[in-house]
């Protein structure tokens, strides 16, 4: 998908679904533009270092702060796998605040999600991990 397909995905999306109006143009079309898509295989390493020049150039291109979050909602199988491939490729590595949200469930039963949990914990740093409970 190219940019250009995103974008048209983001809007019709907004028109849809936005409880503000999107009439102003001149707004939405700012914000839209803003939007970049990327598609990276899970288990390669060199997908998340292409996202990581893509996200540093758009840091730098709209003069952000590197504040980055990074939102899980996969299957179990690969938590573990992206969040290794975040740290290793040095998305994790700003000078602003990182945050890993994972949506449940994010495992199987509660002793292997324990063993997940222990596992993030040994990379990442508690507080910057939030579990999400779409059921709730």
């Amino acid at each position: 998908m190219s940019d250009v397909e995103f974008q048209t995905k983001v809007e019709q999306s907004l028109t849809t679904f936005s409880r503000i109006s999107t009439d102003d143009q001149s707004g939405v079309e700012g914000f839209i533009s803003t939007f970049r898509y990327c598609q990276l295989d899970t288990a390669n390493i060199v997908g998340y270092q292409n996202l990581l020049s893509l996200v540093k150039k758009r840091e730098t291109e709209l003069n952000i702060p590197e504040n980055r979050m990074f939102y899980l909602s996969v299957v179990p199988e690969v938590f573990d796998v992206i969040a290794l491939n975040i740290k290793e490729s040095g998305l994790w590595t700003t000078k602003g605040l990182n945050r890993l949200i994972i949506e449940k469930p994010f495992d199987y039963n509660v002793t292997s999600a324990r063993e997940f949990n222990r596992k993030l914990i040994e990379d990442f740093d508690e507080t910057d991990i939030y579990y999400i409970n779409h059921y709730l």
